[in-house]
């Protein structure tokens, strides 16, 4: 298990506190979920951190925060809960699951947790998030094959809304340069 140490909690408390000011979505991104808060709900994964509970305690006082991890290695298309939505209540947990070679079967013709046939481009599953003023909309994809995964789809609700800036995106192209 990884352990947080005391400066690196007092750290994310203080820029949560900061981050707060803003009333827009806080994200907060680590590599281990913390213990029974998505995918693994039910199960006998304990989370990666020793200290999970000083973490959730701090992230219990910022009903914005959205805590985004992985680790779990569940494929976005399995049955496994991949979002718990706190709606401004309670922070909100999503598990994006960090799919890489190992989640196939010894056999490598079947997805480890579903059963379902391996396909070109599965191993490049990964969540979207689509911020609007009154929610998050989460989507799985497969970016290789460009289709999007029924499975993943989640949201997450606010109980007010949120101010929420636009950006401009450039379409980078070849004549560009990039």
């Amino acid at each position: 298990y990884y352990r947080i140490d005391e400066d690196q909690l007092k750290w994310v408390e203080k820029e949560l506190f900061r981050a707060e000011e803003s009333g827009k979505p806080i994200f907060v991104l680590c590599h281990v979920p913390l213990e029974h808060k998505v995918s693994h709900i039910g199960q006998n994964y304990r989370g990666g951190y020793e200290n999970d509970k000083q973490l959730e305690e701090i992230l219990a006082l910022h009903p914005n925060a959205i805590y985004i991890s992985g680790d779990t290695h569940y494929t976005v298309d399995s049955e496994t809960q991949n979002t718990v939505n706190g709606a401004q209540v309670t922070p909100s947990y999503v598990n994006d699951g960090a799919v890489i070679d190992d989640v196939w079967k010894a056999n490598d013709e079947s997805d480890y947790y579903s059963g379902r046939s391996k396909q070109p481009g599965d191993l490049t599953q990964g969540l979207i998030a689509e911020v609007y003023s009154d929610r998050i909309l989460i989507r799985g994809r497969y970016f290789i094959t460009g289709k999007w995964i029924s499975q993943g789809l989640s949201e997450i609700t606010f109980k007010e809304k949120c101010p929420i800036e636009k950006f401009e995106v450039e379409k980078q192209t070849a004549e560009d340069g990039n």
